[in-house]
């Protein structure tokens, strides 16, 4: 917080080294950072039997107890040998600083603070004990006093924090930050919460991962508002209203600068097997209206802990014009699941940064998706459905959502199939196509790396064959390359292992190992699959 706070020290006429630095500093710390480290003050500027030589005495108040806390000493250019100290901690190596030495000896000894600050401006030297007598060691610290972090300024705030229990170093003490506010831990109520909040975008992700109060609010939301949703759920004849294009408008898009690799031959005369006409009516009233409705004939999925929501229908514009059935998911952030149990474990196993890494937004599955689509968009209508745009969805007085515009694909999924009863031959053509068809998405920098059988339809096939296409769904959970690897020389590396899961999956069905083959071996992987 404090790298962002405007600062304005009074300039004056003196240049005073107590109205230069201990001054400015004190009054910044008395103002900004006193409430957990006891008040402090200044002793009147002193001269000593030098006269170029001045003390300056701050005191810390603490529990109604005032103490010497720090001697700074000002001395002029010159006056000191540094090369002669030690960068740290040592026994006494020069015979010139020894006087130098005795004298703090006395000084620490009289004046019993907690720190001796020396200084000419240009360097700094900050002492803790000296012991002459028994073992000639000298307990301190020498710095450069160049700008920033080792400034005299910077050293004389970091030296407010210290203790004199502990050795001085020139950074303060660590502190857990609680949130955006820093309030202390074992609050008992939310600090962030926004009116009327169940989404995750409402709730300042920052302070929820440090704040137990702000996670429960946020939870205890989410259920009220999936009862509230689901105690009246969608019907075959619901209408909802859709204002075309509100994702990349209200949200912006996720894009990659740098072009696709072309896909090697054999991969494409796969992937585009089996192509599919796009609805020319479905374009025309998304492009002729910024707001349409959307007739809900089937309900598909609409359930709470799922990620998404999806309804069969069609769009009906103003003129009465109706499209052919289209699909529309919708990414409904109360309805996604949140692990409640496992949020909590992380509160006892995690630092801050790595809690809610299972808690998912709508907006987040929404870019992975949109993004995937525009990709792979030379695919639509062959390995992936048309897809019609991401729009926003309204249902007056229930929900609003952001929604894709799908093909409806016709046609069993992989996994409600038996491909184990299949021929040989077609058992090896489905191991070929599936392998070009991840093949095809890590040229272009998409990972799935959760296939299931629910991913991968098969349309038009003679009892579910994949004698003609293979289509894949859902990549709200796809890791993207933004694109840089493909540069000469660079080597690219997904975080998911979509090769992994797919050849797991397909064990899982049953197929062979003579049937997989070498396919999914890594060693198979083209340089622009890495």
């Amino acid at each position: 917080m404090l790298r962002y706070l405007l600062y304005r020290l009074q300039v004056g006429l003196s240049d005073a080294p107590l109205q230069k630095y201990v001054v400015p500093v004190v009054a910044f710390f008395r103002k900004h950072l006193l409430p957990n480290h006891g008040d402090y003050s200044i002793a009147s500027h002193e001269g000593t039997k030098k006269d170029s030589w001045g003390f300056v005495r701050i005191y810390r108040e603490r529990d109604h107890k005032t103490k010497l806390f720090a001697l700074v000493l000002f001395v002029p250019p010159g006056a000191i040998c540094w090369d002669g100290l030690s960068r740290d901690s040592a026994c006494i190596t020069c015979g010139a600083c020894r006087p130098l030495f005795e004298e703090w000896e006395i000084l620490l000894q009289s004046e019993q603070p907690d720190f001796l600050l020396v200084t000419d401006e240009h360097h700094v030297c900050i002492v803790q004990q000296i012991d002459l007598h028994l073992a000639n060691d000298v307990q301190l610290v020498h710095y450069a006093a160049s700008s920033g972090q080792t400034s005299l300024r910077n050293l004389l705030n970091f030296l407010l924090f210290q203790h004199s229990s502990y050795k001085f170093t020139a950074l303060p003490w660590s502190r857990n930050v609680q949130g955006a506010l820093n309030l202390p831990s074992g609050l008992d109520k939310p600090i962030s919460r926004s009116p009327h909040a169940y989404r995750r975008q409402d709730y300042d992700r920052y302070t929820v991962q440090r704040s137990l109060p702000d996670l429960l609010s946020l939870l205890e939301s989410k259920e009220k508002e999936v009862q509230r949703i689901f105690s009246n759920p969608v019907s075959p004849g619901t209408s909802f209203r859709v204002t075309v294009d509100a994702f990349a408008k209200e949200r912006g898009v996720w894009r990659c600068p740098f072009p696709t690799p072309p896909i090697p031959a054999q991969t494409r005369s796969y992937v585009t097997r089996g192509h599919r006409k796009r609805l020319v009516l479905v374009d025309s009233i998304l492009d002729d209206c910024t707001t349409t409705t959307f007739v809900v004939t089937d309900v598909v999925q609409h359930k709470p802990n799922t990620f998404s929501q999806v309804f069969f229908g069609f769009l009906r514009d103003a003129d009465g014009r109706e499209s052919p059935l289209v699909c529309l998911k919708l990414f409904l952030d109360a309805a996604i699941p949140a692990k409640r149990d496992v949020l909590l474990d992380d509160f006892d196993e995690f630092p801050p940064r790595l809690r809610l890494r299972s808690l998912h937004g709508s907006d987040d599955l929404a870019h992975r998706e949109e993004s995937a689509y525009d990709r792979l968009k030379e695919y639509q209508g062959t390995m992936l459905p048309h897809c019609y745009g991401f729009h926003r969805v309204l249902l007056d007085g229930r929900f609003s959502a952001y929604g894709a515009l799908l093909e409806i694909i016709h046609g069993p999924s992989l996994g409600d199939s038996c491909p184990s009863e299949w021929s040989v031959a077609l058992q090896k053509d489905l191991v070929i196509h599936l392998r070009e068809c991840l093949r095809a998405l890590l040229y272009a920098g998409v990972d799935q790396g959760d296939f299931h059988g629910g991913q991968i339809l098969l349309p038009g096939g003679r009892d579910g064959r994949p004698v003609e296409a293979l289509v894949l769904i859902d990549f709200a959970f796809a890791v993207q390359r933004r694109g840089d690897e493909q540069r000469h020389g660079i080597a690219a590396t997904l975080l998911e292992n979509g090769i992994f899961t797919l050849k797991y999956h397909l064990e899982r069905l049953r197929l062979q190992p003579d049937v997989i083959g070498s396919h999914f071996d890594p060693r198979s992987l083209h340089v622009h699959e890495y």
